[in-house]
């Protein structure tokens, strides 16, 4: 195999430098954007490990529950995984999602020296990007994700910089083998994965080979697989799978030493055995699909997700969410029966978002509420950065809209109607803390019922027996409202169901789920008096009913007892009063269906008996589930000194393994040890600080720290720059300008060295970035000096950026005796600054405006006493270009897009000067004048099958004005092999030149004129991933893809085309030698009788990624008949 690769690669690189590594792009750039609607003022708190960023008041507690967090993850990773888990931890805290999404940490820039990532090798950061969910639990999960994420990195690719560069190369595998296994380590095989894989492998219309589901859902599958390897196999064999794998750089090697057999067999293993434990399950499980559901909701496109399914208290009416592609529906289902035949009327009632092939959903919004009666529906969402609750009244048959202010909350969680419909109750984000609050709708009041660090989420409102008030979760440590924390108090504990008396207004709480196991969500009403609340303590997702008995002290003491047991998870569940029922929505693998099921009432008034649910066989704790080391104890009390010793000893830390082993160093597994050590007394705030994790301890449900954190201070931000990439490659583009000095000869750049770097502070609000083109292999060089600036809305930047060639010319220089051809060295230079302003209109759509100087300079270096009268020469324009750019496409593979990008485009560019010393025309240039350009360019991908894509483009561009732009078509981008036709020029007074591809079958200045038009059509098939099963991880069968492409375009003179194009008064042009890039020395003029008809280039191709290079290979044939070959570098057409 590796002699193939080098085979190929020596007839790559030998055919490179036979054509004289000739090439050129003219690329359009596209991009999408991240909006800044705020100011971030950041602060940070350092512990010895960590660096906590925070920008305002609301982030001081969630920065402390971070660092001690942190900390004590950190201890627990490195006692299992030894040196690689990395020092030094950056933490960028955002207070919510919506402040969140503004980040720029993550964005690509928009340049084409990023775009190229040949040679490019991205620094592997220890930063890590969260924001505040409601939940303190949910924030652990982003940090140990964050953390697994960089050791995972690390791991494959290396910490040294030669380390990441070489198997950036060669290591190439799977998204769902690293996302799954991200995935998997921080979650473990939860129930919703559980419930989601489920569905899908015991569905009878989906496919059941592996590697179709991993393509449409990678981390899903890749956490089944590891989970499959780990129950069969175990984790000290999976460790030595992962270590043969990253060393061998082959999935079938390393699956053939785990398991005797290839990778294809054991993806048919892997699916029966889980259709195997769901059977074995089933036998103990109520089969949902064997009773008829009321109301079913289709959903037949796997990228489109349901959620916030709510049914109506009538009963008929369904509710519910609709996410695709960045944009929202709220779904309204109404269910009849007409002539006594069931119908269903879907309507959408609220619609948004922006279509974004890219955008995840919105882990809350829209919101939907019922009110208690079942005529009213509220809609929380967001529009135009603005927060709407949206009132339908069915009785009214009136539509209300309220904003939401966002000064008083940062962000609501969930909500619900309360008796009197003209109030709500919601769970918001407010000063870092999830609370409850009552709102007033009209008047926009607002009364806190809760005010304290715990998490308060999901209220629902109870009405109808003899108890009202609002059921909520919380991780409180006690029955009790404003709860004021101890001072070295972290809300740690687990979500458990407490009941608010809103009649009494007492602070005492009611607790509704005593000695639960599982997780507890969505507390609702079940009859008039009692309460249900869904679980999964077993593994499946099912209800417990809430039943109260009088104590001794003679008081409500709640009692829970589990009621269904179905095979498939519940998603949510509402309280029927009209029909005494609850409606079940569950996801199984016949859709996402609404039950109806009675109420049952406990005896002596019912029949509602317990039942028994037997432990799911896959259910399993997270890899790093601390609960069962943290809740020791039921009482809360502040631990004293003997407490706390015994508190220590009492945190061990799990030494038996983990899964992942650097390639790069040795086993690192160490023995047991407990984290104790003696409290010291020091003078030194940062040093206490430092080992607060040594001196934790754990007392019920709540975590104790030392508590010298609360007197340290935060620190201002200052801007600090680190590197995020460094680039060394041979490199072809035309950087930062598409439009050459016009001169009658087409200049192809050389295929020469590139050398580039970049660096950003923290936040990457501003970045620095640098190039050097080196004078190898090349008659010039090239650098360049960039400024971005994205902190705020508008983006702006400067870009400096200095050409300088070096060729030979012939003069033709009259004299007394006649004219002579005289042959000196000409340098051309190129200076331009340019700056830029980018406003972005939403994540997918942007304006923008360029505007620059440039100077184009010709001197002739001095030789001789003629050379030395010949004079310099300059020209200086101001440069314009405004743009309007859509982009929504994502990257399916590489090279394989998926979705929509244009751009239209409008340029203005006056002379200011020319010292007019040489003629290239047949008369002399303007020295001042403006001129335009203005075009489109317009490309849409479409997926076929799988990832076999047919893309689609259409360009056009037209010029004029006191001098024009001479658009020359043919070719390709970034050709490696070009050739130059000898198409006449039109005697049109041209300041640029810009070469125009793609053409294939034709070579270059095929066509030429002020005006061109272009489509191109390409079918792109991955090969292997189409027509085999077995993942390839070599990234040259990998991404090795199969074209066919027609082309089809013209240039000419004028804005619409003469009859065929033809112009008579084109001259043909003869240069000797007649090459490429060499300087006109004979000039004769003669009419053209060529043909310059429409262009057409038919053909097949084949595109690879060799040594981090894509390269290109079309065969094309026109419509003379007349065959071309292509080689090229680059991306796309």
């Amino acid at each position: 195999m590796n002699r193939k690769i080098l085979a190929v690669s020596g007839l790559l690189l030998a055919t490179c430098i036979s054509t004289g590594l000739r090439a050129q792009t003219n690329t359009e750039l596209f991009g999408q954007n991240r909006i800044q609607l705020r100011n971030f003022d950041w602060k940070y708190y350092q512990s010895d490990n960590v660096k906590i960023y925070f920008y305002d008041r609301a982030g001081v507690e969630l920065s402390r529950y971070i660092a001690e967090q942190m900390e004590k993850d950190l201890a627990q990773v490195q006692k299992k995984m030894g040196d690689i888990v990395p020092n030094g931890l950056d933490i960028v805290l955002y207070n919510s999602y919506d402040h969140f999404q503004q980040t720029n940490i993550g964005l690509a820039s928009n340049n084409n020296i990023q775009n190229n990532s040949a040679g490019q090798v991205n620094i592997i950061g220890n930063k890590l990007v969260i924001y505040f969910t409601g939940r303190h639990e949910d924030i652990k999960r982003q940090l140990r994700s964050g953390l697994y994420s960089i050791i995972l990195q690390k791991t494959l690719f290396g910490e040294s910089l030669g380390d990441a560069l070489r198997n950036s190369l060669v290591l190439d595998l799977p998204k769902w083998f690293s996302e799954g296994y991200l995935n998997y380590m921080v979650d473990g095989w939860d129930s919703k994965a559980n419930s989601d894989w489920k569905s899908l492998v015991m569905d009878p219309e989906q496919s059941k080979k592996f590697e179709e589901l991993a393509r449409r859902y990678p981390t899903l599958s890749g956490k089944a697989f590891w989970k499959y390897l780990i129950e069969k196999y175990g984790e000290r064999n999976v460790k030595d799978f992962i270590f043969i794998a990253q060393n061998e750089s082959s999935l079938n090697t390393a699956t053939k030493a785990l398991a005797g057999t290839k990778i294809v067999p054991m993806f048919d293993s892997l699916v029966a055995y889980y259709q195997g434990v769901y059977d074995t399950d089933a036998a103990n499980q109520l089969d949902v699909n064997t009773e008829t559901p009321l109301i079913t909701i289709e959903n037949k496109d796997p990228e489109r997700n349901i959620s916030n399914v709510k049914v109506s208290p009538r009963g008929l009416d369904v509710a519910y969410v609709a996410w695709k592609h960045g944009e929202f529906k709220v779904l309204l289902q109404k269910s009849e029966k007409v002539d006594g035949i069931a119908k269903n009327t879907i309507s959408t009632i609220v619609s948004g978002g922006v279509i974004n092939h890219n955008a995840k959903d919105d882990p809350e919004y829209p919101l939907l509420a019922w009110s208690n009666t079942g005529y009213k529906l509220g809609v929380i969402f967001k529009k135009y950065n603005l927060t709407y609750l949206r009132v339908f009244d069915a009785v009214k048959a009136k539509v209300t809209n309220y904003i939401i202010s966002e000064r008083k909350f940062d962000r609501i969680l969930s909500f619900t109607f309360m008796e009197d419909d003209d109030m709500i109750v919601f769970s918001a984000i407010k000063n870092g803390q999830s609370d409850i609050f009552e709102y007033r709708m009209k008047r926009s009041q607002v009364n806190q019922i809760t005010d304290d660090p715990y998490d308060d989420l999901e209220p629902v409102y109870v009405s109808g027996g003899s108890r009202k008030g609002i059921t909520f979760i919380s991780n409180r440590p006690e029955p009790y409202i404003n709860i004021k924390p101890l001072p070295n108090e972290l809300p740690t504990g687990r979500m458990l169901g407490y009941f608010y008396n809103t009649t009494t207004k007492s602070y005492e709480l009611t607790p509704l789920t005593p000695d639960v196991k599982g997780d507890v969500f969505q507390i609702i009403p079940y009859g008039p008096d009692n309460f249900s609340y869904l679980t999964n303590e077993n593994g499946v997702v099912n209800r417990n009913v809430v039943l109260f008995k009088r104590n001794e002290w003679n008081k409500d003491v709640a009692v829970s007892i589990p009621v269904t047991n179905g095979n498939y998870g519940i998603m949510t569940h509402q309280y029927n009063p009209a029909s005494k029922s609850i409606a079940d929505a569950i996801k199984t693998n016949n859709g996402l269906n609404v039950y109806f099921r009675k109420v049952a009432l406990p005896p002596p008034f019912g029949d509602l008996q317990p039942v028994n649910r037997i432990q799911a066989q896959l259910s399993e704790e997270t890899f790093l589930n601390n609960s069962k080391k943290d809740i020791l104890m039921q009482e809360r009390q502040a631990p004293d000194r003997s407490s706390a010793e015994a508190g220590r000893d009492r945190i061990s830390i799990d030494s038996d393994g983990g899964l992942l082993q650097s390639r790069f160093s040795k086993d690192r597994d160490r023995a047991t040890q407990n984290v104790t050590a003696p409290v010291t007394q020091s003078d030194n705030t940062d040093q206490q600080f430092k080992d607060s994790l040594k001196n934790a301890s754990i007392e019920g449900r709540v975590m104790y720290v030392d508590s010298t954190f609360i007197r340290m201070r935060s620190l201002k931000y200052r801007r600090s720059f680190k590197p995020d990439f460094y680039s060394v490659r041979i490199d072809n583009n035309q950087l930062f300008t598409r439009y050459q000095n016009f001169s009658g000869n087409i200049y192809t750049p050389t295929l020469g060295g590139m050398l580039s770097a970049s660096v950003y502070d923290k936040m990457e609000d501003y970045r620095f970035t640098g190039g050097y083109r080196l004078p190898v292999f090349t008659n010039g060089s090239a650098y360049f000096l960039q400024f971005d600036n994205f902190k705020k809305r508008v983006d702006w930047g400067l870009t400096y950026y200095r050409e300088v060639r070096n060729l030979m010319a012939t003069f033709e220089i009259g004299t007394p005796s006649g004219s002579l051809l005289m042959d000196y060295r000409l340098k051309p230079v190129l200076n331009m600054i340019q700056g830029y302003a980018s406003y972005p209109l939403d994540m997918t759509k942007s304006i923008r405006l360029n505007a620059g100087l440039r100077q184009d300079r010709n001197t002739v270096k001095a030789t001789d006493v003629i050379s030395n009268y010949i004079e310099n020469e300059d020209k200086y324009y101001i440069t314009s270009r405004a743009e309007f750019i859509h982009d929504d496409t994502r990257m399916k593979a590489l090279n394989i897009p998926d979705g929509l990008r244009l751009k239209f485009y409008g340029e203005y560019m006056y002379k200011l000067h020319d010292d007019n010393v040489y003629s290239s025309g047949d008369s002399l240039r303007n020295t001042k004048g403006g001129f335009f350009n203005v075009g489109f360019d317009i490309r849409n991908y479409t997926q076929v099958y799988k990832n076999i894509t047919f893309a689609f483009r259409a360009a056009f561009a037209h010029s004029g004005g006191n001098e024009k732009v001479l658009h020359v078509l043919g070719g390709v981008d970034n050709a490696l092999n070009a050739k130059q036709a000898n198409y006449p020029f039109g005697t049109n007074n041209y300041a640029f030149q810009s070469l125009t591809t793609s053409l294939r079958g034709y070579d270059q200045n095929a066509r030429n004129g002020n005006t061109f038009g272009l489509i191109n059509a390409e079918l792109r098939v991955p090969v292997f991933e189409t027509f085999f099963r077995k993942p390839v991880q070599s990234t040259i069968w990998k991404h090795l893809q199969a074209v066919a492409f027609v082309d089809i375009g013209s240039a000419w003179e004028g804005l619409i085309p003469t009859v065929l194009g033809r112009s008579d008064d084109r001259r043909n042009v003869y240069r000797a030698p007649n090459i490429p890039n060499a300087p006109s020395q004979i000039t004769i003029t003669l009419p053209y009788s060529g043909d310059d008809k429409l262009a057409i280039g038919y053909g097949l191709g084949l595109r690879t990624m060799l040594y981090g290079y894509f390269f290109r290979v079309d065969g094309a044939m026109n419509i003379n008949g007349q065959c071309r070959l292509h080689l090229a570098m680059g991306l796309d057409f």
